[in-house]
């Protein structure tokens, strides 16, 4: 078990960062565009910035206060849910986590081991994202992107043979999430019965 205000403290490690491109006028909040830990979004994945993101989604209307409030949730929501993926997957699913457990002070003092984890799946969902939206203006930004490239950012690359050749973010966020177990549930040899034979 582990209580809202961990995972809120968790939601909040990686940030956004701040648009690059001149001419980007929506306005990022600080919750969204810093994290905790000073690591950003772009640094799980180059394809991850506030302007990509911004082109992925719907046109949310035309006043620009309304839209950077609208963007500013979307950005939240990224991060929440990536979050709310993370800790089940981690704990919840092993076999020695105990519900009745609070967890909370072991997330506490090994925080930093969740950063890779919500940082990758949030790359993940960004360019699954990408991948499946229907704004014309993604495919204009990134006209050398065809979908079968980003498949293979997400993916990663296979030979003839089936042998994995060049990873991609689902085998980082794999990689990541198995240094957290080991990290949270140390593997330690459980002897049931104190008979040798």
């Amino acid at each position: 078990m582990y209580t809202e205000q961990t995972i809120q403290d968790l939601t909040n490690r990686i940030g956004f960062g701040t648009p690059k491109e001149e001419g980007f006028t929506i306005s990022i909040d600080e919750a969204n565009s810093v994290g905790g830990s000073g690591r950003v979004i772009s640094s799980f994945h180059a394809l991850c910035t506030i302007e990509n993101i911004f082109a992925t989604i719907p046109t949310l209307s035309s006043d620009e206060e309304e839209i950077a409030t609208k963007f500013n949730a979307i950005l939240a929501d990224f991060k929440k849910a990536a979050t709310l993926e993370v800790l089940p997957t981690i704990l919840d699913k092993h076999q020695d986590y105990v519900s009745a457990t609070s967890y909370d002070q072991i997330i506490t003092d090994n925080i930093t081991i969740f950063d890779d984890c919500i940082g990758y799946k949030m790359a993940i969902m960004i360019l699954e994202m990408m991948l499946t939206t229907k704004e014309s203006n993604i495919a204009e930004r990134n006209i050398k992107l065809s979908a079968s490239n980003l498949k293979l950012e997400i993916e990663g690359f296979k030979n003839d043979l089936g042998h994995l050749v060049a990873s991609g973010l689902v085998q980082k966020y794999n990689v990541s999430i198995k240094n957290a177990v080991n990290k949270i549930f140390p593997f330690v040899v459980k002897v049931k019965d104190g008979k040798a034979w």
